[in-house]
């Protein structure tokens, strides 16, 4: 995905509703939290960049987990806001987004 706002004008959320998926992870939302809601039957986790328009990641998720984790703990790293975990019971769901070899990011 390359912008929530764009993929919604494309009808992403009309094509996840027909969708039978407990989990969804999303990457490169490049919106802030008043760009974002849960679909109906869906809990909406963010971790968003810093920046405006840039980066970050979701989860959305029919149960919800007993913990999300944004970021890795790492303050260099976190920024770009391109991690989030999602725990439920013994169970992790690890969402990553790692730049390219080719891109100037430092990570």
């Amino acid at each position: 995905m390359n912008d929530i706002r764009s993929a919604a004008g494309k009808g992403f959320y009309e094509w996840l509703a027909q969708q039978d998926a407990d989990i969804v992870c999303l990457q490169e939302l490049k919106a802030q939290v008043q760009d974002m809601t849960a679909p109906h039957g869906y809990h909406g986790y963010f971790h968003y960049a810093e920046k405006k328009g840039y980066s970050g990641v979701g989860i959305y998720c029919r149960e919800c987990p007993q913990r999300v984790i944004a970021g890795l703990g790492i303050a260099e790293f976190d920024g770009t806001n391109r991690a989030l975990t999602r725990v439920r019971f013994k169970l992790m769901w690890n969402l990553c987004c790692l730049p390219d070899q080719y891109s100037n990011y430092a990570e």
